[in-house]
């Protein structure tokens, strides 16, 4: 899939972003449950716990 971010508003490109660090969450989560929620928040900031329910409602 090719985006044209030209064509793109703030709002779209936010959502791009956003998506993006999500699914960075989820592959890292999935790969390294070793560590906590409170561990990746030190990479992903105070977020990281937006994306663990987001994480836990998908093995659901």
């Amino acid at each position: 899939m090719i985006i044209n971010v030209a064509e793109l508003t703030d709002q779209d490109l936010r959502h791009v972003i956003d998506d993006a660090i999500l699914k960075c969450y989820i592959y890292n989560r999935q790969r390294s449950p070793q560590y906590t929620v409170d561990q990746w928040a030190k990479v992903f900031g105070i977020d990281a716990y937006l994306y663990e329910l987001e994480y836990q409602k998908n093995l659901i």
